[in-house]
Formats: C-alpha cells, structure tokens, sequence
C-alpha cells in the first residue's frame, strides 16, 4: 500500500562467550572395595561461541559423611586430559575418570563425597595460566562422589532341591534366596549355573537351567531377594539325582564372569529325575484342512518316546468324537489310525509314524470341527485308556469344505528371438466360497523340447504367493520367463499347477484345491556374443608413434547359433577433452567364426599418430556378427580400451650411421666430476669410427667431445681430459681385431645443457663401398680419485650399453644409476 517506510542500516556486535558444561553435574564413581581401580565417562560440552584450547581438570579431596570424618585424597583419582586441552565449539566431548581406592592403609568405609563449597571443577586457562581464575577463566563445577566398602553376599538356601522331575518337560520350581552381606548397593546381581547337572556319566547340560529372574533388582546393605529354579529336562534324561554348581555374583563390568573384586557365592543345585514312560506327538496340532462331505482326509503324525524307559506295550488310540467349534452340526466320529497299534517296541529316544484317518458323512455341514485324542500305552491290551496308562493328547482337526480352483488362459509366450524377460498375464480363478490364502506354484515337467530342457530358474511366476478371495479371480498374475541365449531353438512345452498349500509342504496334496496348466514357447534364432576380458582393457602407457604391444581378448558365442565376427571400431577420445585416437591408430586381429558355444581370443594394438597430444584416452570398441546386427542389434558386446599416450622420444639430428642413447642431466652429478666413456670397436679396412658426449643448451647451440679411431687402432681427441686404447684383441670367428677404448672428460654444466647424448657414428669416407664399424660394451663410468682408465666390465654404478632393458633407438633414457 501506501504506507511511510524507512530504510535503515543495524550493526549488531556479538561479544564472545567462553563457556563449559559438565552435562551430568554429578561424577559418581559407584561403590569400590580397598585395592580396586575403575574408569567411567561422562560427558561435557562447550556451550560458549569461541573454541576453548586450555582446558584443565581441578580435582578436590573427597571427605566421608560418617563420624569420624575420612579422607580419600585426590591423589587418588584423575580425570584425563582432552586431546590437545581442545574443545570445538558446541563439541560434546566423552570425558574419562579413574579411580584407585587405597589397598594397602586400607581405604576406611565410608560415603565420600566432595564440600559443597569446594567441587572439582574444569575450566579454561585463559587469564593465569596454572591459577584458577573465577572472574576471567570459564568454568563449570561438579561434584564427585564414591562409596568405599566391602562388597559380598550370600545364598541363603543351599542346597536348593527340585524332586519328581520328568524327562521332556520343565520341572517345577524351586524357591532360593539371596542377601546382600555387605556394606556397598550391588546393583548388577545375577545367577547362572557354572557346571552340568551330572549324576554318574549321565549329563544334562547347563544350558537347561531356567532362573527366575536372571539379574536381581538393586540390593542395599543386608537386603535380602528372592528367586526360582526351574529346569527344561530334555527328553530321554535317565533317572537320577543330579547336581551342578549354583554362581550368584554382583556382575559390576556386565562382563558375564566372576571377576576378582565383584561379590559373588555359590550353593548346590540339586534335581531328582524320576524313571517314566512318556509319550509326544507331533505335529500337534494335527490339522487336515479342507475335507469334502463324504470323503475321507488323513494326516501323518509321528510318536516320540521322550521317556527314560524302553516302551514294550502297544501304542494305541483314543479316538474322540470331532465336536464342531459352535454348537449345531453333529459330530464327525469314524477316526481310525493306520497301523494300529502303532508299535509295541519303542526305544528310548526313537519314534514311529503313523497315519489317522477322518471320515467326513455324506451331508455333514461345512465347518471347522476339533477335539482332543489320545495316544496311550495299552498296558493291559484291552485296546482302552485305563487309569495309570501313560497317554499324550493332542488336538485333531479339520473344516468340512471344499476349495477348487482353475487357471487360463494357457499362457503360450509364442515366438521369441531375445533372451527376454518375456511376460505373460493370466488369472487365476476361486471356484468355491471358499478364501484361497496360501497359494503358490509347482513344476510338474519343465519346459522340455526332445532332450533339451530350459532351466526352471528362467521361468518365474508372479506373485510366489497369492490370496484369491471368496469367489474372486486374481487377474494380475504373471509368467516371466528369462531364457539362456545359448538355448536351442525349438518349441517347448512343461506343465505346471497353482495350488493351494494349506499344511505348507510345497505338495499339492489331499484335498488342497489345485489346478494344472501348460505354458509354452517357440525359441528363434537368438545370436549373441560375450566378451570374457574384463573392461575396460588398459594398455598402459604408449609412446607417440610407437605401437603398444599386443594385448588379449578373450570372447565367447553365449547364443544358439553360429557367428561372423569382426570388430566395429571407435575413435577414442582424450579426457577430458580436446584430441581423439582415429580408428585407423587402433589394429584388431580378425576375430572370424565362431560356432555355438566356442570361445575365441584376438589381439588389439593402438599406435598414437605423431602429434597425439600426451594424456589418457578412452574409446568403446563394439564386437558383432555383420550379417547379423540388422535384424538383431542387440547381440552384439562391447569393450572400452584405455591408453594414456606419453611423449615419444626426441633426439638429436645426426647423420646416417649414427646411434645415439640420451643420458638424463641429473646424471652428471657432482658438477665438476670427470668421467670416463669406453667402448670395445672394430672397424673394417680404411674404416673409421668416433665416440663423442653430444651437449645441446636451451638454444639448440651443440658441444660435441670425444675420439676418432681408425682401422689401425689410432686415435684423434677433442674436447677431452685424457683418452687411448686400454687393449687390442683379436677374435677367431669370425676374424676380427677389437680396440677397446676411452676417453675422460669433466661432466657438462647442467645448469647450461638442456640435453646430453652418448653418440656412435661410423665416420668412414668411402664412394665406392661402403665399410662397416661394430660397437659393444658402451660404458659410462663416473672416475674415482686418481682414475684415469675405464673400470673392468661390472654390474655396479656404472651405464652400459647395450643394455638388455633400455635400447640404442632412443626410446628410452637412463634416469638411475
């Protein structure tokens, strides 16, 4: 609107806050025995705007709250220091305090704590550095407590009896008790068993102890608590009376063991095991599921001898009426059990199966229906449950219905030419009133063309588990099928069922509704081509104008039939920019055929042109059928070739006849040290030969110094300290006089030379013929005092050449001794 306003500046100035914060307030060491050390932490926070980085701990003498008073000096515990004495700001740091409580004096009982008007503080040293400063050194103060005095307790029920246990059942519980005997709060007290309960060579082990609670609430000086006993007696634990060793300790580190200072006792645990036949039967519940009206459902129970005692009488059952779960509809009674008995020998420890049967009546009304049977020993063979037989109940049930369902249309993935995934949507049909909520999938025959089989890992059905609701159809479901390229092509056919899994045994057994389907699928040609090397393939460094070596690809034909290959080249370009690698710098082998399933392997070398700017490139190479990629582009791999391209090598201009080896500059080190070059020479008739250090400044200005030697062994120097020809020798095959010799020199000034060079030349003038000089065993040597000649071939600080790993052409210079 129309409203007056004002524009104006506002400096604001914030002065610095120094400030620290002992978050707990309260450092309380807990309950410590005489000769006993402890850590803990605590935070504290710099609260201030400005980062503190002098901080100090100021500890205090604690006194004792009972009469007479007692001290426990600060000699006796430390806060460490922070790292640096730095704190960042807002920086919430985990401080750390230790304590040692007097052993030897000892340390008198008592409540420590520190005076109000003198708590231990921590504060910033800022103003007097080693005084503390209330007005101009940030702090914070907090108090420090501890308790000394003896830790111990007692279990006041020993030995603590269970009797009448039996085997594959938990016992009843036996009542114990534990005090506090000492004068510090135990706050951690717990109880476990620390040896087997044996009796002669059996064993339970103790494991099977259950203790009721296992860490005891807080216990102040001579409270006392109280616990229970109980054990899980595994099955088949032979009579006996059994006992192992009770550990009720003041668990202070929360390490699970009993350690030197921590109070602890012990009591015995004893349980009596009674010698008794029992019997267990699983599954139970036994449930049926669905059963039509008028036919008849079974279920497969196994019977277990959890006792102590080998069983020798017929095990029977106790058939009982199945009662529906609301009154109404009649009872189901025809229950049988196939064999019956079951068996009359079961050993300790085993089991035997067996089969119950319920026959639904015709017009029985649908509906859930259970009742409790009975597996008992028939002792007296009178095939009835009698006072004082063992027996086992269980319960059995079923629901008196039928589910039913149907799948469509046939799911026909018809012609494929790629390994997909292929989908096909289908729906899957409730039949009945009935919700349909475990329903899954099976193969019955894979999809099979004469012997070839696809993989049933390629066939997926979607959703794995579905609910079709009561009279609903699951419209949504899908067949994905992902094949293998290498498949042969053909028409396969496999069948398969939806069912519904009600026991969940992954069988479309009893009566669980089902319904069986085919799926289909007429494979094509589906060429396709893998390249096994890994990418991207890196060829290292390569020289300008200089071809890599060769280096491998492996490939494979992964598809169903046989291929053409070759290569499709691409440029590779320099990154992250500005030059290119042209296809015509990069050479394939020519890969050629491969039939179904054969592997191959070809070479790829790259030859940077001259000019190629020094850097890494990368290039995708593309590996294909040609006759093929039309109709099927998608068959094809690929591979990313790297290179990084470094400067070739750069030389002096020489006439023909001429070799030369660059020596790097921080070769002639120190300045003003002679050195000595040497060669073995031949020369032919009226030939002739030098050996010379060539030196080019900045300037491209040329020294050269060295000899000129003739056929008859005669030298000319020049620029040179000292030269001659240590020996002559004269070989037999072939027929040649050899001349080993040298010349001194002092080293070139380095901060002059740009370049230095070892050069060979055959010097001879000759128009008529040519004549040919040989060089062997080149060798720069630095001299030692007094040396005046060459040293005798070695392998020590001295350049020889020729040289197996460094070559004459100038492609490589020699950078170390």
């Amino acid at each position: 609107g129309d409203e007056p306003f004002f524009n104006f500046f506002m400096k604001v100035h914030v002065n610095e806050y120094r400030a620290i914060q002992v978050l707990a307030g309260t450092i309380d060491f807990g309950g410590r025995v005489p000769g006993e050390s402890a850590t803990m932490s605590f935070q504290i926070k710099n609260i201030g705007s400005v980062e503190l980085i002098d901080l100090v701990w100021a500890d205090v003498d604690l006194y004792s709250a009972e009469i007479p008073v007692e001290t426990l000096g600060k000699i006796w515990y430390e806060f460490l220091p922070l790292p640096a004495n730095t704190l960042a700001i807002g920086q919430i740091y985990d401080a750390v305090g230790s304590i040692t409580i007097d052993g030897t004096t000892p340390q008198p009982d008592g409540n420590y704590a520190n005076l109000v008007a003198t708590p231990a503080l921590i504060f910033d040293d800022k103003d007097n550095p080693g005084t503390f400063s209330p007005v101009e050194d940030p702090y914070d103060s907090f108090n420090v407590l501890c308790q000394v005095g003896g830790k111990s307790l007692a279990i006041l029920t020993d030995p603590i009896t269970i009797t009448g246990a039996q085997p594959g059942s938990t016992s009843d519980s036996a009542f114990f008790e534990v005090q506090n005997t000492g004068r510090l709060l135990l706050k951690k007290t717990k109880a476990k068993a620390i040896t087997d309960l044996t009796t002669g060579t059996a064993t339970m082990p103790a494991s099977v102890c259950i203790f009721n609670p296992t860490v005891f609430d807080a216990m102040s000086e001579s409270q006392t608590k109280s616990a229970y006993w109980s054990v899980a007696v595994p099955p088949g634990t032979m009579p006996g009376t059994y006992t192992a060793t009770l550990l009720v300790w003041n668990d202070d580190d929360s390490d699970g063991v009993v350690d030197t200072l921590e109070a602890s006792d012990t009591a015995t645990l004893e349980i009596e095991v009674v010698s008794k036949r029992i019997i267990r039967v699983e599954p139970n519940p036994a449930d049926l599921g669905f059963v039509p009206a008028g036919q008849t459902g079974s279920i497969n129970i196994s019977i277990y001898n959890d006792g102590n005692m080998n069983i020798a009488t017929d095990v029977c059952l106790l058939e009982v009426p199945l009662e529906p779960v609301s009154a109404g509809p009649s009872p189901i009674a025809s229950i049988s059990m196939i064999t019956e008995p079951a068996t009359n020998n079961l050993l300790i420890g085993t089991m035997v199966n067996a089969t119950i049967l319920v026959t639904v009546p015709t017009g029985q009304t649908g509906y859930p229906y259970s009742g409790e049977q009975v597996m008992f020993l028939d002792d007296d063979g009178d095939g009835n449950w009698d006072a004082g037989e063992p027996g086992a109940t269980f319960t059995l049930s079923l629901t008196v219905g039928q589910k039913l369902l149907s799948v469509q249309p046939l799911i026909d993935f018809g012609t494929i030419t790629s390994i997909g995934p292929h989908n096909q949507f289908f729906w899957v049909k409730n039949e009945t009133t009935i919700t349909l909520s475990y329903g899954t999938w099976r193969e019955i025959s894979p999809l099979t063309k004469g012997v070839d089989v696809i993989p049933g890992s390629c066939l997926e059905f979607i959703p794995t588990n579905f609910t079709v609701g009561a009279g609903s159809t699951k419209n949504d479901c899908i067949a994905s099928l992902t094949i293998l390229p290498s498949q042969p092509a053909g028409l396969y056919i496999g069948t398969y069922t939806a069912f519904e899994d009600d026991n969940g045994n992954g069988v479309a057994d009893g009566f669980e509704a089902s319904g069986t389907f085919q799926v289909r699928v007429d494979i094509s040609a589906i060429p396709a081509v893998e390249i096994t090397t890994l990418s991207p393939l890196n060829l290292g460094n390569i020289p300008v104008g200089t071809p890599s070596p060769d280096f491998e690809i492996s490939y494979r034909n992964i598809g169903n039939v046989d291929l053409m290959l070759d290569w499709v080249k691409a440029s590779m370009s320099l990154i992250p920019a500005g030059d290119a690698i042209t296809t015509g710098e990069i050479t394939f082998s020519i890969p050629g055929g491969l039939v179904v399933g054969e592997a191959g392997t070809g070479t790829v070398s790259i030859t940077p042109a001259i000019g190629r700017t020094p850097g890494v490139y990368s290039g995708t190479q593309t590996l294909q059928d040609g006759t093929l990629v039309g109709a099927y582009p998608l068959h094809v791999d690929t591979l990313t070739l790297e290179c990084n391209v470094v400067a070739g090598a750069s030389g002096p201009s020489l006439a023909s006849g001429s070799a030369w080896q660059e020596v790097a500059t921080e070769t002639w080190t120190p300045p003003g040290a002679t050195w000595i070059m040497s060669a073995w020479v031949s020369l032919d008739p009226v030939a002739s030969a030098s050996i010379s250090l060539l030196e080019i400044d900045g300037d491209g200005n040329e020294t050269w110094r060295g000899i000129l030697i003739d056929s008859s062994g005669s030298l000319t120097a020049s620029g040179t300290i000292n030269s001659g020809v240590v020996m002559s020798n004269r070989t037999s095959n072939p027929p040649m006089t050899w001349h080993r010799v040298y010349f001194s020199f002092t080293g070139p000034d380095t901060t002059i030379a740009s370049n230095t060079y070892m050069v060979l030349q055959n010097t001879t003038e000759n128009p008529t013929a040519s004549q040919s000089v040989y060089f062997d065993g080149i060798q720069l040597e630095k001299a030692t005092s007094n040396q005046n000649r060459p040293s005798p071939y070695t392998g020590a600080t001295i350049l020889v050449s020729p040289n197996r790993a460094q070559s004459l052409e100038g492609k490589y210079r020699y950078y170390e001794w």
